[in-house]
């Protein structure tokens, strides 16, 4: 099985149609590790294609942000599809992720680095 992964959206609708038009004949299968969201530009168009072609996905940490500022500009489909996403989720035998899966701020406090933490 071909799987095509993005991620980082970061609500740039153009951007993510145009990736998807040259993944779909391309793969049996498109996942999204986050990041659909940025608050502001065109979340509700991304939101809504990931959410309307049925995309596996995990909550990016601007997804999160955009949720706690209130979703604004995003539909109550939008904006409940985006929370109900987990924070990790297994599809075809692959481990999704978006960011750190054990400390989701992990990137503020330090990173993960040949599965050792370095602050």
């Amino acid at each position: 099985m071909r799987i095509g992964v993005i991620a980082d959206v970061h609500g740039h609708a153009a951007a993510l149609r145009a990736v998807l038009a040259a993944l779909s004949p391309r793969t049996d299968r498109i996942v999204c590790l986050g990041d659909l969201t940025d608050g502001a530009g065109e979340d509700e168009a991304c939101v809504t294609e990931a959410r309307t072609r049925d995309l596996p996905a995990v909550l990016g940490r601007h997804d999160r942000r955009t949720l706690e500022r209130g979703g604004p500009g995003l539909s109550p489909e939008s904006r409940a599809w985006l929370a109900a996403l987990p924070r990790m989720r297994a599809v075809e035998g692959l481990h999704l992720v978006h960011d750190n899966p054990i400390a989701p701020a992990g990137l503020a406090r330090g990173m993960w680095r040949a599965g050792t933490f370095v602050r």
